[in-house]
């Protein structure tokens, strides 16, 4: 059973910008790295989320961050580390608009920062505001469906990648270059992938992110982070217990747990997941293999076992998580079959032609 960590020991620091309606909040403590020794961390304390204000009405968004790390270990996503938390004193939020200041629930969840001594963020928003600049177009004008854009989001990520390399004291081979391009072009796909099957619909510019090394030695793409919104943990249970009762639980998470990557063309703020799959392993011959490794990673009977070991967890969220990612898994596992097919269809009959190519 996944129990709820107490962190009053912790001591408080600073409210984090993007999240102080919601009380977030920075905390530093200690952490076991093995059995024999600890050291301190930097953890951001995100609490249990009210709808609106509306205290009667439970939402689970704190589960979602935490079952996201799970679904993360499965796949072999580099996430950022969750546990679930607890509180004794809630400190006043600074801002008063939502729930009056201090939210009465003091369950929640620590996401520890993975960034090391020598790094610095680099958000999304950044890099594709500078891939724009840098590629001027009219059609891009209208910025908030580019954004997001699938392949301007990848070409954004492989320009960086290039550019800080090109701008470090380390002198590095083409090879290398070209393998980081690689390395992270894979990672950008995975993290698309990574939010189409479970659910996250909020990958919006600043929930990526790449890290550099201030002395210029790498970049690659983040930890993954703020991953709350996976098999609907993050709707309010009025929402989910309505799907249940209506049978619609298909139908209404593909409408409203969308992607925030958006299909090029589609001059939308998000895509259908469906839409996005087919796009992303269509384009990137790196999809197929990245879907099939969290199709075996996190099979349905594993995802179950992670929405059930969770304390306190209605039920009605692990029914509802499960008939949405069930049908996601069917899905893409149809969809590789399909892709493969494909493939195997268009290779030329004589060996000797692939030899040629």
């Amino acid at each position: 059973m996944f129990k709820f960590r107490n962190i009053d020991s912790f001591t408080p620091g600073r409210f984090e910008r993007m999240g102080m309606l919601k009380g977030k909040r920075w905390y530093t403590g200690i952490q076991e790295v093995d059995e024999n020794s600890r050291e301190y961390a930097l953890v951001l304390f995100k609490p249990k989320r009210k709808e609106h204000g509306d205290k009667k009405v439970f939402c689970a968004n704190h589960y979602g961050e935490f079952v996201g790390y799970l679904l993360s270990l499965g796949s072999r996503t580099p996430a950022c580390k969750v546990e679930l938390a607890h509180l004794s004193e809630y400190y006043e939020n600074i801002h008063k608009e939502r729930n009056n200041g201090t939210p009465e629930e003091k369950d929640g969840c620590i996401s520890y920062s993975q960034l090391e001594r020598g790094q610095l963020l680099h958000h999304g928003k950044l890099v594709v505001d500078e891939y724009l600049r840098g590629n001027p177009s009219p059609e891009f004008e209208f910025k908030k469906y580019y954004e997001n854009d699938i392949d301007i989001c990848i070409k954004a990520i492989e320009e960086e990648t290039r550019r800080f390399y090109e701008k470090s004291s380390f002198k590095r081979s083409d090879e290398y270059i070209e393998s980081k391009v690689a390395e992270n072009r894979k990672a950008a796909l995975n993290m698309i992938v990574y939010d189409c099957l479970y659910g996250n619909n909020d990958r919006h510019d600043e929930n990526w992110a790449m890290v550099k090394d201030l002395d210029g030695r790498d970049i690659s793409l983040y930890y993954l982070y703020d991953n709350e919104r996976v098999l609907g943990l993050y709707e309010n249970i009025r929402t989910v217990e309505s799907s249940l009762e209506k049978n619609s639980v298909e139908e209404d998470s593909e409408k409203t747990l969308f992607s925030r990557m958006t299909v090029p063309g589609q001059n939308a703020i998000s895509s259908s997941y469906k839409d996005v799959l087919n796009h992303i392993i269509s384009n990137y011959s790196e999809v197929g293999e990245l879907i099939e490794t969290h199709l075996k990673g996190n099979p349905p009977m594993k995802v179950r076992m992670y929405l059930d070991s969770c304390e306190n967890l209605p039920k009605s969220y692990v029914e509802y998580g499960m008939k949405m990612y069930e049908s996601r898994f069917n899905f893409a596992k149809e969809l590789v079959r399909k892709s493969k097919e494909t493939n195997t269809k268009s290779l030329p009959e004589n060996p000797d032609e692939l030899e040629n190519r």
